[in-house]
């Protein structure tokens, strides 16, 4: 069973991976903080904390990177290229695009798996919704 790994950008607006350790409200604002490997505890935005699909995309170009919750993905689908954003609600991740009949897909329906190891074919990590939000006015607008 792979580890649920989280993600967040502290004050210096870098991204942090561990272990989220706590969320509290402390007069009115929200705290996060997650451990890294080294064992540090770092505070951060709670808006931009997401975590691990443990899938990865699909990139031959470069090393498979894996998808985390606010990624935002190209994927082909029938010959039509689908820009994405990737979001975990209540028991899954989703694909949610208006692109999509529905507006969202689960992202098991993309998916393909060998063993333990999880990708979406045919897909293209393109950033994220907090570095490139202008991303998803393009899948908005599109």
């Amino acid at each position: 069973m792979n580890p649920i790994t989280f993600r967040g950008k502290d004050e210096k607006d870098e991204w942090i991976y561990g272990c989220l350790i706590q969320t509290q409200i402390v007069a009115s604002i929200n705290v996060a903080s997650i451990i890294d490997k080294s064992g540090n505890c770092h505070v951060v935005k709670p808006k931009t904390i997401g975590h691990c699909a443990n899938v990865h995309e699909d990139d031959y170009d470069e090393e498979f990177k894996e998808v985390w919750h606010g990624d935002i993905l190209s994927i082909k689908r029938d010959d039509i290229e689908i820009v994405c954003e990737v979001v975990y609600e209540t028991c899954g991740f989703m694909i949610v695009s208006n692109q999509l009949d529905d507006g969202f897909e689960w992202i098991g329906e993309f998916m393909d798996c060998d063993g333990s190891y999880c990708w979406i074919p045919d897909s293209k990590l393109l950033g994220n919704k907090f570095d490139n939000p202008e991303l998803l006015e393009v899948e908005s607008n599109g």
